[in-house]
Formats: structure tokens, sequence, C-alpha cells
């Protein structure tokens, strides 16, 4: 079995775009080989782990995807046009290397460009870089040189960019929503032992454009409870106060954009950290969404709460998370689960 940190690190660095998640369903086969995982048409990969009869179908998912790029078109000098897949910072993207497969399966690089500053009219300038004032080159002179290459409209492209573990504790990479998430998953499933419910794993496809993996795994593997793993944007900036930064701990989310948490999961979760000294922030999110927001609409209602491991420069080329948030988180939901029987779960959804 691999570190923690060397999981996290094969996680950051794996290809996983939005509809191109198979390396990471590879990892999970991988690192979990005693789980018994099965995929979804959709692309989902998840299992059925029994435990107590009359247990609760308790959900622990994170999503596989990561932010990414598609070729849209290519012109006659080789250039390439593209769409962003999930929401990206404008002013991350230029002058950046994306990592590319073609239907060969084979990696190439390309970078994106833009109309330098010096010939920049001024309304451009004030205006900015939109992503329609961008393009992909290969290094290439024509298409024909690219299509000998194996480039083509509908490649999948993610930023080319290798993990690093720093001396402080701190880990710098991309793809941190939600490869955080994943590696607490699979974490999570290497430490478990006994637990009084009917375990859910599941890597959901996709979220990144708009939960759609979610939206299958939800409604055919019925949950109980669902607890979404990800990796939550911190907000601190240099000078102000913030609800979630590195070093602090998991964070437990009351609300976001697309969900108001059940709040006695919440609670009996941050109740959970207190008494065991496992360090966690409480959020209100103004903004965003995760899985949390397709699931917890499924059938009657499920009791769904999001726990995030704080990421700092998310859907971005490098990003930075603290390894010991992550342990934290792991450490905490092995505990839950190893207690969330149904009597405990009846309790809570009847508060």
């Amino acid at each position: 079995m691999i570190s923690l940190t060397e999981l996290l690190l094969e996680l950051s660095g794996a290809f996983g775009p939005p509809g191109g998640e198979g390396e990471i369903r590879r990892i999970f086969r991988t690192r979990c080989p005693q789980v018994p995982w099965q995929t979804q048409r959709m692309g989902n990969i998840f299992a059925e782990i029994p435990g107590q009869v009359g247990g609760p179908r308790v959900m622990l998912a994170a999503h596989m995807d990561e932010v990414g790029i598609m070729v849209q078109s290519i012109t006659e000098h080789g250039w390439a046009r593209f769409i962003t897949l999930g929401a990206w910072p404008g002013a991350s993207l230029p002058a950046q290397r994306f990592r590319f497969h073609n239907r060969r399966n084979q990696s190439y690089i390309g970078v994106t460009g833009a109309v330098p500053p010096h010939f920049l009219r001024e309304e451009e300038r004030q205006r900015g870089l939109r992503v329609e004032d961008l393009h992909l080159d290969f290094g290439v002179p024509s298409r024909q040189v690219l299509a000998d290459l194996g480039v083509a409209i509908g490649d999948l492209g993610v930023p080319d960019v290798q993990p690093v573990l720093l001396p402080t504790g701190y880990l710098v990479g991309k793809a941190w929503d939600d490869r955080a998430g994943c590696a607490v998953l699979l974490d999570v499933l290497q430490r478990l032992a006994e637990h009084p419910n009917v375990l859910l794993p599941v890597g959901t496809v996709q979220e990144e454009v708009g939960t759609r993996g979610m939206r299958v795994a939800g409604r055919e593997l019925r949950p109980d409870v669902a607890i979404i793993l990800e990796g939550a944007p911190t907000d601190e900036r240099p000078g102000a106060a913030a609800q979630t930064v590195l070093g602090g701990g998991p964070q437990l989310r009351y609300y976001d954009a697309t969900m108001i948490a059940h709040r006695g999961l919440v609670q009996w979760l941050a109740d959970l950290a207190a008494m065991e000294g496992f360090p966690h922030q409480l959020a209100v999110r103004v903004s965003g969404g995760t899985d949390a927001g397709a699931v917890h609409l499924e059938g009657e209602g499920i009791p769904t709460v999001v726990v995030g491991v704080p990421v700092r420069y998310a859907h971005g080329h490098q990003g930075l998370i603290s390894l010991a948030d992550v342990e934290a988180a792991v450490c905490l939901l092995t505990l839950a689960i190893g207690r969330l029987d149904a009597a405990t779960l009846a309790r809570l959804v009847e508060a």
C-alpha cells in the first residue's frame, strides 16, 4: 500500500478532464483492489460494500474529473481554437502548457497563446483577455502536420503540471479539486474495518460541467445518506478574514449555491471532530456547488453533507493543499462511517 502523500501526488499528476476520467478509474482499481468496483455506462466507478444487516446505505463520493479544455477547431496554419470544460479564472489561461491525449492514446503538448500586448488596441487592453481571444499553439506549420501528429477536433487537455511536496507539508499541483477528495475516499477504504452500514464508495464523472455523473449515480445507487468529498476553495486573502484556510482542517459546509446541507449531519460531524480533537472549519458559501447539489434531490430527498479539503488557487495550473488537512479528513470520515448506523441516522434525520 502506498502512502497518502504518494497517493495524492499520483492523483494530481494523472490525466482526467470531464469525459476523459479513465486514468483515475484505473487508480481507484489499482490502489484499492480489495473493493469490488463496477463501472456505470456514464463512467462512474462505484462499489457496494456490505456491513451490518439492515444498516443504512451510505454514499461516500468524490468526483474524478478536473477542469480542462477541448480542441474545437483547427486552422489551415495549424492553430487551434478551444472551449473550456469547467470554470476557469480567465487570467490563468494565457501562456500556459496543456497536455492532450489523442485517439491513438498518445500525449502531446500545446501552449495557450494570445495577441501580445504590443499589438492590442486600447479598448482591448481595458477589456482584458477572454477565452475567445486565445488559441492553442502546437508548434507546427500547418493543419496537415498537426493531423500527422494525431491532433484532432475533440481532443481533451489538462494543465501540464507535475505535483511537488514542499518541506512545509504543503503540496503544489493541479486538480486538487477533486483529486484531494479522491485521495480521502481511497485512504478511508484502506483504513476502514467494520462498519454498521452498506458503504457505497463512488468516483463520479463530469462534475465540473454540471454534476452529470452524480445525477446517474444518485438515481441508480439510492443512498440513504450522502457524504460528498470536495476540494474546497479557500477564501483567504492577504489582510482579510476567512472561513476556510489551509491547515485549518476539513471544511464542513452548511450552504452553497446548489444545496443547503443537512444540519444534523454537519453538526454530528463537527461534534465528532471536536470530541476527537480533529481540526475542522465550518463554512457558509455564497457561490459554487458540488455533486451534493445533484444527489440531495434524488428520491424523497437524501440527507447530504459536503466535507472539503481546503485548496488554495483552485481551478488553476498550480494549487496548494495541506497534507495535515487531508489526514484530518481521512481520520474524521473513517471514524464517522464506522459509527453511522441506522439508529444514529434516524436520530439525525428526525431531529
